[in-house]
């Protein structure tokens, strides 16, 4: 038995006003054109969160941050796919902007991270605060510095051994340091 029920051929709203009444409000919107259940400020009509009521899609838009809290010991959160591959788009739209993902703890929120420079078009990875790796838009690696090298490890096909090639030289050492 439905507690409250809302019908019309228009769009149903249900608005939530603060104490005083005020037009700077949210409406909870069900419009039967787009078959969405959408939340949008009442001032400007301005949605930042719908549910598409066919596929179940949710979309977040606006200036504000996305905060997925799930106190739990499971997945917080899940990609799920199974028709196609699952992908996650960081897409920064900004000139010279970076596309980042933090790996924090109690102690520090962004103790690690992999970023993404859209200005110079590098990878950098940082680990205990630190940057540990950076790959840079021509290929090059640095690992334990902040200073891209260029090599390549390859294989022959004769299974002959690995061959390490580096700028200027190639070079494998082996070192006993006790």
């Amino acid at each position: 038995n439905p507690c409250l029920t809302i019908q019309g051929s228009g769009p149903n709203i249900l608005r939530f006003l603060d104490s005083g009444g005020s037009a700077t409000s949210l409406d909870l919107t069900f419009r039967t054109g787009g078959n969405r259940l959408q939340f949008e400020r009442t001032s400007d009509a301005s949605t930042f969160f719908s549910i598409d009521a066919d596929d179940g899609q949710a979309i977040f838009t606006g200036a504000n941050t996305f905060t997925v809290n799930a106190n739990n010991n499971g997945a917080n959160f899940k990609f799920i796919n199974d028709t196609h591959n699952a992908k996650f788009h960081l897409v920064s739209t900004g000139a010279n902007k970076n596309s980042q993902i933090f790996f924090g703890d109690a102690a520090d929120d962004s103790i690690g991270s992999i970023d993404y420079d859209h200005a110079n078009n590098s990878l950098i990875f940082k680990v205990n605060g630190s940057t540990r790796s950076i790959i840079d838009a021509s290929g090059k690696l640095a690992v334990g510095t902040t200073t891209p090298y260029t090599y390549s490890i390859a294989t022959f096909e004769n299974n002959n051994g690995i061959t390490l090639q580096g700028s200027t030289q190639g070079r494998l050492l082996f070192r006993h340091t006790g």
